[in-house]
């Protein structure tokens, strides 16, 4: 299989160019299949996923569009490509579900443009087993990388340009795919259809906790004795490049942990739950917007209170949920930092916070900030409104260190990362201390 054909930085990629099948339900006629020339592209503006386009109609079935305006079909199409002369994929039997969104009739064609509900299939065979995985990330600039350890040997592969993020994204650019990733097991076992669910997942949320913006990979491959046996492109969930502020940084040391770790608690449904609510609340407070710095703020804390309960309450069971409601929410973060051997001492790098907060640390400078902006009180609104803004910033930028720390430690990291309140390299502080 030739690999995707990648263009230039929020360009469509072109999936398929010939004849394509659209089938649609009618009540009073049965199915219409319409036959054409069509497209099936991957666009990144104005929204992000797969379109699909069909024009060059044939003049006999021009009159099938009146049953399909006259029941209103537009929510009731098929896709179905026999004869595929595919611009990145093999040959194959793609199919999905879909609905139109255009239909632009000329006297000498009818052009239908169109969504897929979920997914663009492809499939080379009856198994949805691979032996390999591979997916396609986008906005990303973490440098290459292989991990042979445990259950899985995985790449990540950077493409050309990858470096250039930041002068892309002063010149306006979106999207850009930046890196190939690559996974197989050890010991040669096949990759299952429900492996490859739980593995985008979960190296989805790790990807986009390393980015410190949503980066899921934009389409799967899977292959099969060296030749692909399937594909899949979706709508994937994914920051533009200028949404995301400066996050913690992957380094080369100490993250091969973080893979198998992150697989291990998608697969449990408890962390499941835990992990996808905290980095969805991390990424949401890691917005690079200045309008909405009070409402990341109490993302932050929700999203520490939260880890706080589920490791110390539920998961260690160092409390009894009575006792652990018993600590104000500084109390409640505060044990979880010492616990974890992070610290809940007040840090450098924020002075002005801990001007406006006096003699406080860092867990109750920050619950000061976030009761200051969601309490109805005249004293909380007088709070607010004396705080600067400069102080304002610093107890996000508190929140997301803590939130980053307590994340990069239950994923077992033990490497060197960004600290965004020095704005420096450091270890970190737990160092090599098992969890």
């Amino acid at each position: 299989m030739r690999d995707i054909i990648l263009p230039e930085p929020d360009k469509p990629i072109d999936i398929y160019y010939g004849g394509l099948h659209l089938t649609f339900e009618t009540a009073n006629a049965g199915p219409i299949t319409i036959i054409g020339i069509g497209s099936i592209k991957f666009n990144w503006q104005p929204e992000l996923g797969i379109i699909f386009e069909l024009s060059q109609v044939n003049e006999l079935v021009k009159d099938s569009f009146k049953s399909i305006f006259s029941e209103n079909l537009f929510d009731e199409v098929k896709c179905h490509i026999e004869s595929i002369e595919p611009l990145s994929l093999p040959d194959g039997m793609v199919f999905f579900d879909g609905h139109l969104t255009g239909i632009e009739g000329r006297s000498s064609f009818v052009k239908l443009r169109g969504i897929p509900r979920r997914r663009v299939s492809v499939n080379y065979g009856t198994t949805r087993t691979c032996y390999k995985l591979k997916f396609y990330l986008a906005n990303l600039s973490t440098r290459q990388f292989q991990v042979r350890d445990g259950e899985w040997d995985i790449c990540l592969i950077p493409l050309d340009g990858y470096e250039n993020l930041d002068k892309l994204k002063d010149g306006g650019t979106k999207y850009v795919v930046t890196h190939s990733f690559e996974a197989r097991r050890n010991n040669g076992s096949d990759i299952t259809a429900e492996d490859v669910e739980h593995l985008t997942d979960a190296w989805g949320k790790l990807f986009s906790f390393i980015r410190g913006g949503w980066c899921y990979p934009i389409c799967f491959i899977g292959y099969k004795l060296n030749e692909s046996a399937w594909a899949e492109w979706n709508k994937p969930i994914l920051s533009p490049l200028d949404d995301p502020r400066k996050g913690w940084s992957l380094t080369e040391r100490d993250f091969r942990p973080m893979f198998n770790k992150i697989i291990e608690y998608i697969k449990d449904d408890f962390w499941a739950e835990v992990m996808s609510l905290a980095i969805e609340w991390y990424i949401k407070a890691n917005r690079n917007n200045a309008t909405e710095i009070k409402e990341q703020i109490i993302f932050c804390q929700t999203a520490l209170e939260l880890l706080a309960w589920a490791y110390m309450v539920e998961f260690k069971k160092y409390f009894s949920s009575n006792g652990f409601a018993e600590l104000h929410a500084s109390g409640q973060i505060r044990v979880l930092l010492i616990e974890l051997r992070i610290g809940a001492g007040m840090p450098l790098g924020i002075p002005d916070l801990l001007q406006f907060c006096g003699n406080v640390d860092g867990p109750k400078a920050l619950t000061k900030i976030r009761n200051a902006i969601i309490h109805p009180k005249r004293a909380k609104r007088e709070q607010l409104r004396d705080l600067p803004n400069i102080a304002m910033n610093q107890a996000l930028t508190l929140g997301l260190w803590y939130l980053e720390l307590v994340l990069l430690r239950l994923l077992g990291y033990n490497g060197s990362y960004y600290n965004r309140l020095t704005h420096s390299i450091r270890n970190v502080p737990w160092g090599e201390s098992p969890l």
